[in-house]
């Protein structure tokens, strides 16, 4: 019964998924979102369309762990 409460291994995914196309899905969502009138934070390193209305920025590097807790602060 204890087995069950083990520490696992984590699964690693990889889809084959390159960054620049995660970037692009991201920023038309981001695009689309806000033209159905969503107030939109963007949380990442660079923002290309800072003239959105509607569109916030918050400048964080979220590849470490202490970068995500700072945004989660």
């Amino acid at each position: 019964m204890r087995d069950q409460f083990k520490k696992k291994e984590p699964i690693m995914l990889s889809f084959g998924i390159k960054r620049k196309d995660i970037i692009g899905i991201v920023r038309a969502l981001v695009i689309a979102l806000n033209a159905k009138g969503a107030d939109v934070i963007v949380v990442g390193q660079t923002l290309r369309d800072k003239e959105t209305p509607r569109l916030s920025f918050m400048k964080a590097d979220l590849s470490s762990m202490n970068g995500a807790l700072t945004v989660a602060k």
